[in-house]
């Protein structure tokens, strides 16, 4: 089976519904269409532009996006800044603005890439079914963005397979926390399966844990690949929008998956806007990650709310 996750980025929060049906929702929601053996789940960023979470909550959990442009404004600006420092494929719509008023906007960033299509949603839909995307097989690596306990069932936690198999029975620990779980059951789109493959939304049900041993934004995971910090090194890229770059004792917002935690940065050098270097990053407290995760370094409370991206060295 094909999944396909989106992140739907319309200010006027009308795209995703014409594209799918209307699912779970919290900060962000979630609509999901199913043709044949392909499954399309959308993530609307709710409650963004309000709070900066939603937005960065769902380009984690995706495997691409589709940016509507209704206006040039600076939440497009962050916007666009986040798809870039990602560097998350994808599509753009125009609507009420051109191609030469948004191409000084995107030039030099990763959305140069970006087909321009029409808003034709059940074209475009379709476009989306037939995506292709390669998906590491291994380690097993699963976000969580709910948890949940169901009467007579148990502990339940859905999220997103970003990439490896797992199957009923299955022994898998909890980063942050090291927490070890057993998977009693498991469904993809409401049906019960034996085993989930990388890309599937999935929900899966756990025998000896409790909902507080499985906190959104955890990583589940079978492997040794993954682990549990407070303190890391990172390679560091800022953005060359966010005035003044960053400096020793820097205080951030780190964006790890679906993990949002204070953070200080440690840098012997200070690195401009628009500049690379090596940095370490402390936590208030501990996240899950692996090698080479990236994060989001983000000030909620500033003008620019996305400062760069940083790279977990190896």
């Amino acid at each position: 089976m094909l999944h396909i996750n989106v992140a739907i980025l319309d200010p006027a929060k009308k795209l995703s519904g014409e594209l799918g049906k209307k699912g779970s929702e919290t900060d962000f929601t979630i609509y999901n269409f199913k043709k044949g053996d392909s499954v399309l789940s959308l993530y609307e960023p709710t409650l963004y532009p309000e709070k900066l979470q939603p937005l960065l909550y769902c380009l984690n959990l995706c495997d691409m996006a589709i940016l509507v442009v209704r206006s040039i404004d600076k939440f497009l600006g962050e916007q666009i800044i986040a798809l870039d420092l990602l560097g998350i494929p994808g599509y753009l719509i125009l609507d009420g603005v051109s191609q030469e008023e948004l191409a000084p906007l995107i030039k030099g960033t990763h959305l140069e890439k970006y087909q321009t299509l029409e808003y034709e949603p059940i074209a475009l839909r379709e476009k989306l079914l037939t995506t292709q995307f390669t998906r590491a097989d291994s380690p097993l690596k699963i976000l969580i963005d709910r948890c949940f306990a169901v009467k007579s069932v148990g502990t339940v936690a859905l999220g997103v397979i970003k990439k490896g198999v797992v199957k009923v029975h299955d022994e898998l620990s909890v980063f942050p926390g090291g927490k070890n779980v057993s998977v009693k059951s498991l469904q993809v789109q409401d049906e019960d399966v034996k085993q989930a493959d990388s890309g599937s939304r999935v929900g899966l049900c756990f025998k000896g844990a409790e909902v507080d041993d499985i906190p959104k934004g955890c990583f589940l995971s079978s492997s040794n690949g993954l682990t549990s910090a407070t303190k890391f090194k990172c390679h560091v890229s800022i953005s060359k929008f966010f005035k003044g770059g960053i400096a020793e004792g820097a205080k951030f917002m780190a964006c790890i998956g679906l993990q949002f935690v204070p953070a200080t940065v440690h840098t012997s050098t200070p690195i401009p806007a628009g500049g690379k270097g090596e940095i370490e990053i402390e936590l208030e407290k501990p996240a899950g990650f692996e090698a080479g995760e990236k994060l989001l370094l983000a000030r909620p409370e500033a003008g620019l709310r996305v400062a760069g991206v940083a790279s977990v060295k190896h």
